[in-house]
């Protein structure tokens, strides 16, 4: 369960996994900190996970029926190295901007923000807008594509499979693969 940590006093209370009650909150700046679980973001990565709880900190801008939310997720990516498959971590920061506007929207204006990501036009009568999707993907966009236990993981060897980083292995990097050898004669031929 999340666990708020800061909020604006006299806020209304969020904690990441409830829709925002829009109506809720008076014109200004409303600041939330919190923490949550990446089961209640519904997480669900194969190759990298999060162990500890993400670090949420938002803050929601309200000016008529426009509410912006803006703020960071901040949290540490969990998997297997990429050269020599030792357990690792990385920290990750991401990024949460949305503006989300209260109004009737004409045909050309959904149109236009089809594949907008950052901008969503709700009806007017809406009263609560679910971010969780929202901070999930913000999150799982931020993730590396590869991470490597240290900087200068020198990885597995590829004759025998040695972690180099605990000890070289005895097998030669001039090992030759014979399906290779074809082409050495007729470069030998050549010369």
């Amino acid at each position: 369960m999340p666990s708020p940590l800061q909020e604006t006093p006299g806020a209304m209370s969020y904690d990441g996994t409830t829709p925002l009650e829009l109506d809720d909150f008076a014109e200004g700046t409303t600041n939330w900190s919190f923490d949550i679980e990446a089961a209640d973001l519904e997480w669900d990565d194969q190759y990298l996970g999060v162990t500890k709880p993400l670090r949420v900190s938002l803050s929601l801008i309200r000016s008529i029926q426009n509410f912006s939310v803006n703020g960071t997720i901040v949290f540490e990516a969990v998997g297997e190295c990429d050269r020599c498959l030792a357990p690792s971590t990385t920290p990750v920061k991401a990024a949460v901007k949305v503006l989300i506007q209260r109004k009737e929207a004409t045909d050309d204006e959904i149109e236009a923000l089809e594949n907008e990501d950052q901008i969503e036009i709700v009806h007017p009568g809406t009263r609560s807008v679910d971010l969780t999707q929202r901070l999930r993907d913000s999150a799982v966009l931020e993730l590396p594509m590869r991470i490597h236990c240290r900087p200068d993981c020198k990885g597995l060897c590829s004759q025998c499979g040695q972690d180099l980083n605990a000890e070289q292995c005895d097998c030669g990097e001039s090992t030759t693969d014979p399906r290779w050898s074809a082409l050495a004669d007729l470069k030998s031929n050549l010369t």
